[in-house]
C-alpha cells in the first residue's frame, strides 16, 4: 500500500514534463529517472503511464484522478483529501484535526468554485465525479 501524503508531491513532480526527475534511494543510490522507472511507478500509485508523460490532467476525468489516491494509508486522515490537491488543481488551507469527510466537502467545494469559472466544466460532470467516491469517504 502507498503513502498517501508522499504521493502528491511526487505525482505532481512526475506530471511536470519539463523537468526531469530521478529517484533516490534513502542512503542517495540512484535508483532511475521517472522514464526508466515508469511502469513501476504506474504499477505502484495507479497512475496511468500517459499522465506520467505528456498528458494533461484535465483530460483524466475527476474519478479517474481520485482513484489515484483510492486505498492509499496515511498518517493524519486528512491527509488522504490533501494528496489531491496538486492534482485536482485545488489550493486550500490544510486543516488538521477537521476529520476526513469534512476535508473532502471542502476539497470539493473549492474544485466546484474553481471549475464554475472555467467553462470547460459542466455541473452535470462535477456532481457526478464526486458521488461515488463519498460513498467510500
Amino acid at each position: 500500500m502507498a503513502r498517501g501524503i508522499s504521493t502528491q508531491p511526487m505525482v505532481h513532480a512526475l506530471l511536470d514534463v519539463a523537468r526531469m526527475v530521478e529517484f533516490f534511494s534513502k542512503e542517495w543510490k540512484p535508483l532511475g529517472s521517472r522514464t526508466s522507472l515508469e511502469q513501476e511507478i504506474h504499477n505502484i500509485t495507479q497512475v496511468p503511464t500517459e499522465a506520467l508523460r505528456e498528458r494533461a490532467l484535465s483530460e483524466f476525468s475527476v474519478e479517474e484522478r481520485m482513484g489515484w489516491v483510492a486505498g492509499r494509508s496515511t498518517l493524519q486522515e486528512e491527509d488522504t483529501a490533501y494528496c489531491l490537491l496538486g492534482i485536482m488543481g485545488v489550493f486550500m488551507p490544510l486543516i488538521y484535526g477537521e476529520g476526513k469527510a469534512h476535508t473532502f466537502k471542502r476539497l470539493v467545494g473549492e474544485y466546484k468554485r474553481r471549475t464554475a469559472l472555467d467553462s470547460y466544466t459542466s455541473p452535470r460532470t462535477l456532481s457526478g465525479g464526486f458521488r461515488g467516491f463519498f460513498n467510500s469517504v
